[in-house]
């Protein structure tokens, strides 16, 4: 039944243009931890509407895949959005055991350029001092 439910969420995220119809997909994909479900949630970091991308980021840090991680950072890198940029931090949070993630949110951090939010996200996150 599993493979039934996610097959139908991965094409629904895949091929539906109903934005709010692929941010569901995602957050119902959030519950398997499987490796399409972790491919296809990379993948839709990269989609063309914030809350997709931002429920992406989520359904990854809820997974807590590691393989996940250098894809978070090469999105944090290209998001452009506060919220998904929030999210992804967030995500990247439950990996601060990763030699790259600690010096990367320090640098958001620091960086005075950066939204205030995502600023206080990062700095959060670094606060909580926390790794699964």
């Amino acid at each position: 039944m599993d493979a039934r439910i996610i097959d139908t969420l991965l094409k629904i995220l895949k091929n539906e243009r109903n934005y709010k119809l692929r941010k569901s997909a995602v957050y119902a994909l959030s519950e398997y931890k499987e490796r399409r479900v972790v491919n296809a949630l990379v993948e839709s970091l990269h989609d063309s509407r914030l809350n997709v991308r931002a429920e992406s980021a989520d359904a990854l840090g809820k997974i807590h895949d590691k393989s996940a991680i250098e894809h978070l950072i090469g999105a944090l890198e290209t998001e452009y959005s506060k919220r998904p940029r929030k999210n992804i931090i967030a995500a990247l949070g439950g990996f601060l055991d990763g030699e790259r993630v600690r010096p990367l949110l320090k640098s958001v951090v620091e960086n005075d350029k950066e939204e205030y939010e995502v600023r206080q996200e990062a700095k959060w996150v670094l606060g909580r001092g926390f790794s699964h």
